[in-house]
């Protein structure tokens, strides 16, 4: 996935009924808003850091 991770803004259509062509589903995903990266957790990293060594 190349958006795997990252937070994905979506625009969609609420249609009244399901139909078996556009899937068994109300709702319909027509265009991608905007993609960010998530902001990384320096101070968590730092922590774990030194059991993820130990355990090596």
């Amino acid at each position: 996935m190349t958006s795997g991770g990252k937070n994905v803004q979506l625009h969609y259509k609420e249609y009244f009924g399901a139909l078996p062509w556009r899937g068994y589903t109300k709702f319909i995903v027509d265009s991608i808003v905007m993609i960010e990266e998530q902001p990384r957790h320096q101070e968590l990293e730092e922590e774990l850091t030194p059991y993820i060594l130990e355990s090596m």
